[in-house]
């Protein structure tokens, strides 16, 4: 399993761990904008006028899947939030991308 940041988001090294029998996960950041416009636009609201269209211009939802926690605790309420998709798999050029990931984390402090 290789687990990296932006600096091990290479095509070239993913690769080679695939083929070596492994698994990648990996953060895309500023450095792939092009990866990251496509999350965005997989994990992206519909807008109010997507959403009222009818017909053959319909525009509908990717699929995907959530999960939700709230925690309260320590002076603070935490919600996190993860949602996965696999929309990508084989439309974008990384090797082996099956799932991208949105994870996202907000707090409330008392007081």
């Amino acid at each position: 399993m290789l687990t990296g940041a932006a600096s091990s988001c290479q095509h070239a090294l993913c690769t080679q761990v695939v083929e070596a029998g492994g698994n990648d996960r990996l953060i895309a950041k500023a450095r792939h904008p092009t990866l990251l416009a496509d999350r965005a636009q997989v994990f992206a609201p519909l807008t109010a006028a997507a959403r009222a269209r009818t017909g053959v211009n319909t525009v509908l939802s990717l699929p995907m899947q959530s999960a939700q926690t709230i925690e309260n605790g320590h002076g603070r309420i935490e919600q996190r939030q993860i949602r996965v998709s696999s929309e990508l798999a084989g439309y974008r050029s990384w090797p082996s991308l099956v799932q991208v990931v949105e994870y996202t984390c907000t707090w409330t402090v008392r007081g």
